[in-house]
Parts: structure tokens; sequence; C-alpha cells
């Protein structure tokens, strides 16, 4: 059965109201940065944010310490704060209208469409024979989702094995290995003109793609998208079919490449992945408001890539102003998977990736921006 979620986030889930526990004796604070730090109450880590430590009386010196330094403090009861999942962003409610947190082992329940090499449809099938998706319960993403829980499962998409039914009959210089589909009831969620959504999930890119002899391309020196491979995409949908992807990210062995088609044109993003943060889970989000109308639509995106236990999102760019519906379409679709070009002049390898707490969130479009 589709996992649809209608659970409404309200103040509640707004940094202001935390869910407090108590401890006490000596505890080893580990600092990240200057506004963002650690605490290990009774071996667990529990995180704090520096307005959280002076609204609950931590010492000044104790705050100035080192960023990665320990320093043991000692307190009769001493609160900590619950992590805030919406770390960062300028905005902290809204509805959850789809999400796919992998609790649900059989994805095609979820996102109503696989393909890959062992299925091309929406139809039911085996998938426990299905080695290109794989569903994992535990070992997900260690960090709350926006829903404020922490899920514990994830999907690991790749392309090893059999090329994709699809490409092999109809684009033999591809494969994929993908979760949702283009059209009316194919697709996870329909996101509509004139809604404010913003789009999330959770990502763990893997060491060897970090290898050039894997994925060549690099998003830093621009190769282009033909030498990456895909990570998700939107598409523009309607009552006569799709057309390409408008909003999407891909994936080289030096980092991300975030794309939005804007007219003509597209305009890219490259976000450097250091080698050391291949491996750990990773949050890439993209709040859009959707129109069809380049002076109506706009899009801003936020990512939380500092392998660091705290949600903490930071913009990635700018708000931009564009159409985020291409022109006859009504509608964008959302997937996730690798897609990559396999032919004597590909520069991309059999390659795959880990996906989890994945969350469309609807929400005002009066909410600020920044």
């Amino acid at each position: 059965m589709k996992k649809a979620i209608a659970l409404t986030l309200g103040v509640v889930m707004a940094f202001t109201a935390f869910t407090m526990a108590q401890a006490s004796g000596q505890n080893d604070i580990v600092f990240n940065s200057e506004e963002h730090w650690a605490v290990l109450v009774d071996g667990a880590k529990v995180s704090w944010h520096e307005s959280q430590a002076e609204a609950r009386g931590v010492a000044a010196d104790t705050k100035r310490s080192a960023p990665g330094s320990f320093v043991a403090y000692t307190s009769e009861s001493l609160f900590v704060a619950q992590e805030n999942p919406f770390g960062g962003l300028p905005f902290n409610n809204g509805q959850i209208r789809v999400a796919d947190d992998a609790t649900e082992p059989e994805a095609i329940d979820v996102w109503n469409y696989v393909t890959n090499g062992f299925h091309e449809g929406s139809g039911s099938y085996d998938s426990s024979s299905d080695t290109q998706i794989v569903h994992h319960a535990a070992g997900g993403d260690p960090l709350p989702a926006l829903d404020g829980q922490i899920h514990s499962g994830y999907r690991r998409l790749s392309t090893l094995g059999e090329q994709s039914l699809w490409d092999a009959e109809n684009q033999p210089d591809h494969t994929r290995s993908q979760l949702g589909g283009w059209g009316q009831n194919s697709s996870i969620h329909l996101s509509q003109e004139g809604q404010r959504e913003f789009i999330v999930y959770s990502v763990r890119l893997d060491p060897a793609s970090g290898d050039p002899s894997v994925i060549e391309g690099s998003v830093l020196t621009k190769t282009g998208v033909q030498w990456l491979s895909m990570v998700s995409q939107f598409k523009s949908i309607g009552p006569s079919g799709n057309d390409g992807p408008v909003i999407s990210v891909y994936e080289g062995h030096d980092g991300l490449l975030l794309r939005v088609r804007e007219g003509g044109q597209s305009k890219y993003e490259a976000i450097e992945i250091d080698d050391d943060l291949r491996g750990e889970w990773l949050r890439i989000g993209i709040d859009v408001l959707w129109s069809s109308d380049p002076e109506v639509g706009a899009y801003r995106w936020w990512g939380d890539l500092d392998g660091d236990p705290f949600v903490d999102f930071e913009p990635l760019t700018d708000r931009q102003s564009a159409g985020t519906i291409l022109p006859g379409f009504n509608a964008a679709a959302f997937n996730i998977g690798p897609y990559h070009r396999i032919d004597d002049d590909s520069h991309v390898q059999e390659n795959g990736r880990d996906y989890a707490n994945i969350q469309i969130l609807s929400h005002s479009p009066s909410d600020p921006w920044d």
C-alpha cells in the first residue's frame, strides 16, 4: 500500500520547543563548531546549539573551547535539548505529503513504479530476486527526518548487473535503477502548479564512486552530465505525457551537480564532496514554488553536507526565479536512483548509492526563503 503521510508539523517542531532530558554527573562536551556541539550523556550523544546552551546556563568559558576539543562539565542537573529537524531552514512547519522512510520493504508499494534490470512498470514483482534495489531495515540516517523521527531503514539502488529492461529495448547506450514513474498514476506524488514544497532526502555516496575509474566525470571541471550518474530528478508531466528532467541532481567522482532547466538553458551549481564524506549520510533539499510561469515559479537549493551529528541545513544557492514546470505541462513527478550511459564512449561504470528519509513537505507560499 502506498505510504501517504498527512502529518501536520506545527510550532511543536520549532527549535523553541525542546524535549528535555535530565542527567547529572560529569559529561564530555564535544565542540564541532563555534555554535554546534554535542554532549555525551551516559554514552549517548545529544546535540546542542549555542542558544540552547545559553538558555540552560552553561558556562561561557566552556563554550569558548576550541572546535574538536573535549571538556569535562559537571552539573547537578544538566539539561539537553532534542535536535531540531528543520535546523538552518527559514521555515519550520508544513504538511508531509508523501514519504519513503524505508519502513516498507517493498519499494514499489511506496513509489508505484520500478525501472531496472529486474522490472519495468507499476505491477508487483518478485523483489526478493532484485539485486539492484535492496531494502535494509537498519543502518539508515541516524538524524531525525522532518517528522522528528529517526528512521532506521534505507534502500540501496545500483546499476550493477543487468541492464535496465526499458533501456535495453529503447535506449541501449544507457541503464538505470530508479524508483518512481512519470505518469499520472505511476508517480509517488504529483507536485502541482501553485504549490510550494520542500523536497528532501538523505543520501550516502559510495566511496568506490569517488574513484574516477568508476565515475570519471567531474562536477568541478564541468565535464558534462553524460559523464555523471543521476541521483534524482523531477520531470514535468501532463495528460499527454512527460518531458525531460527540469530539476535534477547528478554525482561525479568529486561531488554533486545541481541542475535546473530555465527556459532553453540549464543553470548548474557544483558542490564539492570530500572523499572522507563518502560513506556518511548527507542531506539534499530543494524548496520549490511550482509554476510554469517564470515570473511566479522559484526555487532554492539547501544541503546538510558536513557529515556532523546535527541537522544544520545551509543554502547552496540563492532564491532563483524560474519556471519550475515546463510550459504545456501541469505537474512534476519525482524519482530517484542512478541513471547513466554505458556505451563505448561512456565514462561511467556501474555504480550505486543509499537513500533514506525521502520526504515532500508542503508549506505556505508566503513562508520566507532566507
